[in-house]
């Protein structure tokens, strides 16, 4: 107040303003050894496993497969209904598995996927119950196969299978949501599981670095191999189905002149 014929600005930020910030020491303590090797080498395996994802080029091939997918009549109620089967099946996978686990952290963090995954298998079975009474069960499009065959698998197996299931998740929403365009309140339930898709991404390939850390690198690299043959065996029992429905394809472009247009105002 003694020289208020020069006023200064003053900005004096807090670390926590209403509560402590600091992560639990056990978290910590985790991450101690992350950057003893130096950015150097980090920066490069981290480039190194940028490059090998960009050569994976199924999720080209998802979102091709629904764009043309789209273009059969009834393909939002066969979206909905394969997304809701998707997620009570991620369900089906997790829940025995929260029994063999010790961990506390990662029983908390399996214990939400799993809401997460129950909430997500109801907020589609809703939004098909609205298309359903919008446009009548129009849906003659075969389903995709289930991502099953896992068989009996440890709890290594299973976060390796998750690893990438949760990836191929997050893809197959991402192209569905743009094919909702026409619909905000799908639109809106998209965004929020894509949320939680990224999510479970995250936690699920931070376990397995984790019991890498542990010395466990012989038995994490076993497993994201089985995982991944797995994950291409379904892959393409999708692409089949996808090739089965073709001629569906062709009949829908050929009568769609034919078929009556919706009414002005209608999404269907």
């Amino acid at each position: 107040d003694s020289n208020q014929a020069a006023p200064f600005f003053a900005y004096l930020p807090f670390m926590a303003v209403h509560m402590p910030v600091q992560a639990p020491q056990e978290y910590i303590d985790h991450y101690t050894d992350t950057y003893l090797e130096g950015w150097d080498k980090l920066r490069k395996q981290r480039r190194e496993r940028i490059a090998q994802e960009r050569t994976d080029f199924s999720s080209y091939v998802t979102a091709l497969m629904v764009r043309i997918s789209t273009r059969l009549p009834g393909w939002q109620m066969t979206a909905l209904t394969h997304l809701s089967k998707t997620e009570s099946a991620s369900v089906a996978l997790l829940k025995p598995a929260i029994a063999v686990v010790s961990d506390e952290r990662l029983r908390k963090l399996m214990t939400k996927h799993i809401s997460d995954e129950e909430r997500h298998a109801r907020v589609f079975e809703d939004r098909l119950m609205v298309w359903r009474e919008r446009c009548g069960d129009k849906s003659r499009i075969p389903l995709p196969p289930p991502a099953g065959g896992a068989g009996r698998m440890n709890l290594m197996e299973l976060m390796a299978l998750f690893e990438i299931g949760e990836m191929r998740g997050f893809q197959g929403v991402t192209a569905y949501r743009k094919a909702f365009t026409d619909d905000p309140e799908t639109v809106a339930v998209m965004d929020s599981v894509i949320r939680d898709e990224h999510y479970h991404c995250t936690y699920v390939h931070l376990q397995m670095e984790r019991w890498k850390e542990q010395g466990l690198a012989k038995e994490v690299a076993a497993a994201r191999a089985h995982a991944l043959q797995q994950d291409r065996a379904a892959f393409y029992r999708q692409v089949g189905s996808f090739i089965l429905m073709l001629p569906s394809l062709l009949f829908a472009e050929i009568t769609r002149p034919f078929r009556r247009q919706p009414a002005a105002g209608s999404s269907a």
